[in-house]
């Protein structure tokens, strides 16, 4: 080829002196031709073709090798992302990386291949063409969003004095334009916590948001699969459109949950690169793991309590804290509804008993305590707990389910009651459930109140020598009794009742505070149902 200006000669393709058949997909300095008898340039590619007569092939020299510049390819988060480039001379074996934007492709020194795609640098999907190739990164779980740099290594060039097996990022020398990644940024590595119960927010920060976008909150355990956990205590504030939001923030407000543990929030491309809706309905729809929220408070558990006895109240969890309150309520109530703020019926508020209104008495990160709780009644019960920093007052305040009680002892709703004619002998059968064979009872008439200071003594109308001191005489999970006993006056009697749970327990009036049980001793049956209909407060029968 003749060089106008200077009058010099060129060797393009070929070995001087040399008759022969190779270099294919090569250098064409490196070729080998046999007795080129023509040339011709395409009009569109430039490329140069040569009759290479003796060896009966039309051989071709490109123009160009590599892809064109200015390629902008756009790609999603969390979806699977394919270029493809045009350009000239793309052969197989030849490479396509992603490098960060502010980096030149070529850079030796501090050239570094961008992280967040599943592969990178990636050789092109099968094709025969040499002008157009395509090139999976697989799916993609970005850091950041954004512009970010094509650089193009041919396998085999000399880079730099050296022949390059496109390893090194150094040797993507060819820029072949910017590939933009739309979508929110992975902040998995940054975990949000929030405490359960209150009210909190999602932030998604992102290139090319839309008001289309939709998340789920997940449990972690289930992976982006799966409809918003129910934990989420109003589903339609993760659900919905977002709250607020730009092209670079999306933003839902006011998210609760209900149950201690790891969630994950999943992002559904809401809008293709036109800003047209595309469908989130589907579970399959969610595929980016976009950030992690660790709910601290209490973790639900569900235990037994003894009716008869002073009880320690334990809540165990995360982010426990000195500010933390609870209400113990009856099993009907709904936590975080208005009756949630008032304590249940069954707590003793008597002598040595005590309502929970204030902090735990004793505090640590995962468990708090509340001591010196008595029960009167046999029922179910929950513990609402809040966790608010600004004050527990209203129902809704307490609105985490944090325990559940089940009271076990005598029956006590209403008082059992039966008739004994007065200095005959008789069995105190007493009714109830989870009962242990270490209650203790005492007989008094009913000017003694069960609790009181005197609740300790027996009635002097019980002679001492059938009192019914220390275990019954019988008992199983569902009832006590005691045999033998026998009273001298005709008059209303109540049995208080006390649970032993350790060397000193059952020693003050205080412990019998439990009203187990009312009796009528005489000897008209008429009377004794009218008398205790009167001291119940029931109907006569």
């Amino acid at each position: 080829v003749m060089n106008e200006q200077l009058g010099l000669l060129y060797m393009m393709a070929g070995r001087a002196g040399e008759d022969g058949f190779s270099g294919d997909t090569g250098s064409a300095w490196l070729a080998e031709l046999s007795r080129p008898a023509g040339l011709s340039i395409s009009p569109s590619t430039r490329d140069l073709w040569i009759a290479d007569s003796g060896n009966e092939r039309l051989r071709m020299v490109f123009s160009q090798v590599g892809p064109d510049k200015d390629h902008r390819v756009i790609c999603s988060n969390g979806i699977e992302c394919k270029v493809t480039l045009k350009g000239n001379g793309l052969q197989p074996g030849n490479r396509l990386g992603v490098m960060p934007f502010w980096q030149q492709c070529g850079e030796v020194e501090s050239a570094t291949f961008q992280t967040g795609l599943e592969m990178n640098p990636v050789v092109e999907e099968p094709s025969p063409s040499f002008t157009m190739k395509t090139y999976s990164f697989g799916k993609l779980n970005m850091l950041s969003t954004g512009s970010f740099r094509l650089c193009f290594c041919i396998t085999g060039a000399v880079v730099y004095g050296r022949t390059t097996d496109c390893s090194d990022p150094g040797s993507y020398i060819k820029d072949a334009g910017a590939l933009i990644i739309t979508g929110p940024a992975n902040n998995m590595a940054s975990p949000i916590s929030v405490v359960a119960g209150l009210r909190f927010d999602v932030t998604l920060m992102g290139t090319e948001l839309s008001n289309f976008d939709r998340i789920r909150l997940r449990d972690k355990s289930d992976g982006c699969a799966a409809t918003t956990s129910s934990r989420v205590m109003d589903s339609s504030r993760v659900d919905d459109a977002r709250s607020y939001g730009n092209l670079n923030t999306s933003l839902w407000t006011d998210i609760q949950i209900d149950t201690r543990r790891e969630y994950v929030v999943c992002w559904c491309k809401g809008a293709d690169d036109n800003d047209e809706k595309l469908p989130c309905n589907s579970d399959w729809d969610f595929v980016l793991e976009v950030v992690q929220i660790n709910v601290m408070g209490p973790t639900w558990t569900e235990v037994d309590v003894i009716l008869g006895t002073s009880q320690d109240i334990v809540i165990t969890g995360t982010g426990l804290s000195a500010g933390d309150r609870i209400r113990i309520v009856d099993a009907s109530v709904e936590c975080g509804l208005p009756a949630a703020a008032n304590f249940s019926m069954a707590i003793y508020p008597g002598t040595g008993g005590v309502v929970p209104y204030g902090p735990a008495d004793v505090i640590s990160v995962d468990a708090a305590t509340w001591r010196g709780i008595k029960f009167r009644h046999t029922r179910d019960l929950k513990v609402c707990w809040c966790g608010a920093r600004d004050g527990c007052v209203h129902g809704s305040d307490f609105n985490i389910h944090a325990l559940t009680l089940h009271v076990t002892g005598v029956f006590t709703e209403p008082v059992q009651k039966f008739n004994v004619t007065n200095l005959e002998f008789f069995d105190a059968r007493i009714e109830g459930r989870g009962l242990l064979g270490t209650e203790r009872i005492r007989i008094l008439e009913t000017y003694t109140e069960c609790g009181s200071l005197y609740a300790s003594q027996f009635s002097d109308q019980v002679p001492e020598t059938v009192l019914p001191v220390g275990d019954p005489w019988q008992s199983s999970p569902n009832y006590i009794q005691w045999n033998g006993i026998v009273v001298r006056k005709s008059t209303m009697y109540r049995i208080c009742q006390c649970t032993c749970t350790n060397a000193a327990c059952c020693s003050e009036g205080s412990d019998f505070y439990v009203e187990a049980a009312a009796f009528w001793a005489g000897s008209n049956l008429v009377q004794a149902a009218e008398e205790l209909g009167k001291y119940l407060g029931q109907e006569q029968e």
